[in-house]
């Protein structure tokens, strides 16, 4: 019997487990607009932003941007960011700076 097949298919359980419990963890993720102005917008994030959340994370940030404002992203309640979440607050940051905008990460 060729052992490899079976080390193969234990690491493919290991890798769904793993997944598994990174997608129940990626359940724990609310974004909450806080505070809406004319020229700012405060969104505060709880849990965390991956793969699975950052599309969510994407939108709320899309509609939150007003160019010329100032977005405010409170990531005092996030345990955890991805190079995927980092790319949405970098767009976001170029999107407004070509507007004179800011946007400030707390």
């Amino acid at each position: 019997m060729d052992n490899s097949a079976s080390h193969s298919s234990d690491a493919l359980l290991g890798e769904d487990a793993e997944n598994a419990d990174r997608g129940a963890r990626s359940v724990d993720f609310e974004l909450a607009v806080t505070e809406a102005t004319a020229d700012q917008v405060v969104i505060a994030v709880r849990g965390e932003i991956d793969l699975a959340t950052a599309g969510r994370f994407r939108e709320v940030i899309d509609e939150a941007i007003v160019p010329g404002g100032r977005l405010v992203v409170d990531l005092s309640g996030t345990r955890f960011i991805d190079s995927t979440g980092l790319g949405v607050l970098a767009k976001a940051h170029a999107r407004l700076a070509a507007s004179s905008g800011v946007v400030i990460v707390r």
